[in-house]
């Protein structure tokens, strides 16, 4: 959110100098097109983020669900395999985790990540 602001700011900054001033009009119009075209990716990104956490819930929920299955069989080889996956599945977690703490990076990620816990 601070990002959003930040850039607003900016933006507004530059149509300002391009309308007020003719001095700094060209820097104006540098500064606008810049973090104007950086505000809109930002906002394209950031309103994305929630679809990409209800996609890794649901990949996740799959998972878990074939995780069990396989519990409950009680093979070797397939628990071997699943254990592998266990880890992938807990170092995106991670990963994901320690992106959301990043100051540049948070926005990006959805908040309710963190309210996730490893897959046992």
């Amino acid at each position: 959110m601070i990002i959003t602001i930040i850039l607003s700011a900016l933006t507004g900054l530059g149509i300002y100098l391009m309308i007020e001033s003719y001095d700094f009009e060209i820097l104006g119009a540098i500064l606008t097109t810049i973090f104007g075209c950086y505000l809109i990716i930002h906002l394209l990104i950031w309103s994305l983020a929630s679809y990409d956490y209800n996609i890794f819930i649901e990949k996740r929920n799959a998972f878990e669900l074939t995780l069990k299955t396989a519990r409950e069989n009680g093979r070797e080889l397939e628990a071997a395999a699943i254990t592998k996956e266990i880890s992938e599945w807990n170092q995106i977690l991670a990963s994901s985790k320690y992106s959301n703490k990043i100051f540049l990076l948070s926005d990006y990620i959805d908040d309710r990540i963190e309210t996730l816990k490893p897959i046992e």
